[in-house]
């Protein structure tokens, strides 16, 4: 997922993308350390809160996009466009409603 957000993006500050994926600062660079590792990812030269995909993050992508895709189709089976659609709609809320708790729990 960190992968598919920095591909459509090519570069993302680390805040942005902790956002992006609902979690806290300790689990985003927990997240982000094996595709640094990798060779996937690097911080940008000119600021070190910025992620930047590599070329080496574009092919894994590129290899991933196609499974995830098959995966989708797979689970969305029998699902009308309008329905998925829907479920997906009802996801966001739900992952809102509990950032919005997980907010609160921290104030």
């Amino acid at each position: 997922m960190l992968l598919m957000v920095l591909a459509c993006e090519e570069r993302t500050p680390l805040e942005q993308l902790r956002r992006d994926i609902g979690v806290g600062p300790t689990e985003v660079r927990e997240a982000v350390a094996p595709l640094l590792d990798r060779g996937y990812v690097a911080v940008a030269a000119d600021d070190a809160a910025d992620l930047t995909i590599t070329a080496e993050g574009k092919q894994a992508i590129a290899a991933l996009w196609a499974v995830q895709e098959r995966t989708e189709e797979a689970l969305y089976t029998g699902f009308s466009a309008t329905e998925r659609d829907q479920l997906q709609g009802l996801l966001r809320r739900v992952q809102d409603n509990a950032l919005r708790m997980a907010r609160r729990a921290g104030d």
